[in-house]
């Protein structure tokens, strides 16, 4: 995750990216509320940068994966795909 976020403290106004969940509770963020409360603000004081990614592997071949996928629907369709094929090897 990334998350930059400006907030006033007793020194004034601050601005700091923020990585790791434990970052968010050295800023008073300890809930999913409190979360929700920052989020409200809006993009000015706390702007959210989220970069989901999925992988497909098999369980069978343990050296079958994909590269990183960034579109559910894409990684949806690959692991169909690959299943797909597995259910029908060795039918031919």
């Amino acid at each position: 995750m990334r998350i930059h976020v400006s907030y006033k403290n007793a020194s004034g106004l601050v601005e700091r990216t923020i990585r790791y969940a434990d970052e968010l509770e050295e800023i008073g963020i300890k809930t999913d509320k409190d979360l929700q409360a920052h989020h409200d603000k809006g993009e000015e004081h706390f702007y959210e940068a989220m970069n989901p990614w999925f992988e497909v592997w098999s369980k069978i071949e343990a050296d079958v994966f994909s590269d990183p996928i960034y579109e559910l629907d894409e990684a949806v369709a690959l692991a169909i795909q690959w299943q797909e094929e597995h259910d029908t090897k060795g039918q031919d």
